[in-house]
């Protein structure tokens, strides 16, 4: 028999927390989206602006209730899920729990969708509702990307956990993988550091954002917005602050210094340049043409998406042979995608054991997560 949830309640009335009011609006359940006051009426109605939509139909939207975390949290105590999405601080995350805890009836599953914090961390001060308490990641856009990732806490009751996933795949159409509390996950862990990569060898070989989103996307079988155009999505804010909770949490990760934050992104998110938030990131829209970032002098040009013909050739074989051909290519555009490519598979294998429960689970969650068409093992095999 399928969890019956008949009212949630979202802590964050942010870009992710009302997208997620949003997943549950879409399957007409009644949704609280709780922010300040002052902005939380405006926070929900941006709903109606997001790209891509966040509703199904705009009429969705009266599925979801604005309240204030000043004044309403008492009408918390008719929800039967709670999903913290506030800011990744670990302190701001048990500070809202200590707040609310008090307004919960008994029966609730309480929950953060933090995404690179340990989520027993983050509920070691829950008391008596610690074994109600999970992860429940969701991936941004939260309406189009199907993977949810499940995290329990060593005190989880882990019939809930099973709930969940019967509720998340029967009721929202998601993919449910059961994540380590490790941090990044499964999806974010890889996908991050495959960032990461890209980052280290761009600059090691010196190649423009441009030009790695040409080689990222669609031709190597991932998302069209690849590599820096779904940083500007997501937002470099964002993006920054991951790498530095990676580079904090991962010390002994052979490839520590990958996670370094470059200057550029520090730059970037001192000016105030974040992305699709901001109108302006690693790529800008002027006059219809497209631009993008050149860090040498903080200017934009014209970006060109040209791909090295033979580096081009070898993309449209069949994946199998795809390696051993970049790699003997020296053209640095093929010798990018080996080394990135190489690294992620190297990185993953050795941090399988720790993060996720089979090859496969990444597989999926680079399917699911980040789109892409044929996970990092996949490829390699």
């Amino acid at each position: 028999m399928i969890m019956k949830i008949n009212r949630v309640g979202i802590l964050g009335s942010g870009v992710m927390g009302t997208q997620i009011a949003g997943v549950f609006a879409n399957a007409n359940i009644p949704t609280l989206l709780f922010g300040y006051q002052e902005h939380v009426k405006k926070d929900l109605d941006k709903i109606h602006t997001f790209k891509p939509e966040a509703l199904a139909h705009p009429k969705q939207a009266s599925w979801i209730t604005p309240l204030s975390l000043e004044d309403d949290l008492a009408q918390l105590s008719n929800c039967d899920l709670v999903i913290e999405a506030i800011i990744e601080d670990i302190d701001a995350k048990q500070a809202l729990f200590k707040k609310i805890t008090p307004h919960l009836n008994s029966e609730v599953i309480l929950a953060t969708n933090t995404s690179s914090l340990s989520v027993n961390q983050v509920g070691e001060k829950l008391g008596k509702f610690k074994s109600r308490f999970c992860g429940i990641h969701f991936f941004n856009p939260p309406r189009y990307m199907s993977l949810i990732e499940l995290i329990s806490t060593k005190e989880t009751d882990g019939e809930i956990l099973d709930n969940l996933e019967g509720f998340f795949t029967s009721e929202l159409g998601k993919n449910i993988l059961y994540a380590k509390d490790e941090s990044g996950f499964i999806a974010n862990r890889i996908g991050v550091f495959s960032i990461a990569a890209c980052i280290h060898h761009a600059q090691r070989l010196s190649l423009g954002f441009d030009t790695v989103d040409a080689l990222t996307g669609v031709k190597l079988k991932r998302p069209k917005s690849a590599t820096f155009r779904t940083a500007d999505l997501v937002g470099l804010d964002i993006l920054k602050h991951v790498f530095e909770q990676f580079e904090r949490a991962h010390t002994n990760d052979p490839w520590h210094h990958y996670f370094k934050t470059p200057e550029w992104l520090n730059t970037m998110v001192g000016n105030h340049l974040l992305g699709e938030k901001t109108k302006g990131g690693l790529y800008k829209k002027e006059d219809g043409i497209i631009k993008v970032y050149q860090p040498e002098n903080q200017s934009y040009v014209e970006a060109n998406y040209d791909i090295d013909k033979s580096v081009k050739e070898i993309l449209k074989k069949d994946t199998s042979k795809q390696l051993a051909l970049l790699k003997a290519n020296e053209h640095p555009q093929a010798q990018f995608l080996y080394s990135v490519i190489k690294d992620t598979c190297l990185y993953s294998a050795y941090h399988l054991k720790d993060i996720a429960h089979s090859t496969r689970d990444i597989d999926w969650a680079l399917h699911w997560g980040f789109g892409w068409e044929v996970g990092i093992f996949e490829y390699w095999q």
